[in-house]
């Protein structure tokens, strides 16, 4: 995840998108703390967040109520939450995450 400044750069039309290896359990606190500090940023206040928990093809994956769980999804407030398993491998929930997408830019 590269850095975001405060740079006037985004406006209403804007979204947040994380994307985590839902299969990397031990990496899972850095994200999630790095979602929860990116979140912080002021440029970003209201901004909907989508998270993807990639390679949802593996076994050892995290469900999607899991991955909520571990980023702390439910403490995030003052926004809209998505969060989807996504396989980029598989293929799996794309078109979802695609629908998701093409909803929130006709807004």
């Amino acid at each position: 995840m590269g850095d975001v400044t405060d740079s006037p750069k985004y406006d209403a039309n804007d979204l947040s998108r994380f994307i985590v290896d839902s299969a990397d359990r031990e990496l899972l606190p850095i994200a999630r703390d790095e979602l929860h500090a990116l979140l912080e940023k002021t440029v970003l206040d209201g901004i909907p967040l989508l998270v993807l928990g990639n390679k949802s093809d593996l076994e050892d994956k995290l469900s999607v109520d899991e991955l909520i769980e571990e980023m702390d999804l439910r403490a995030v407030s003052h926004r809209e939450v998505s969060c989807y398993g996504i396989s980029a491998k598989e293929e799996t929930n794309l078109d979802a995450v695609l629908q998701w997408l093409i909803a929130r830019a006709n807004r």
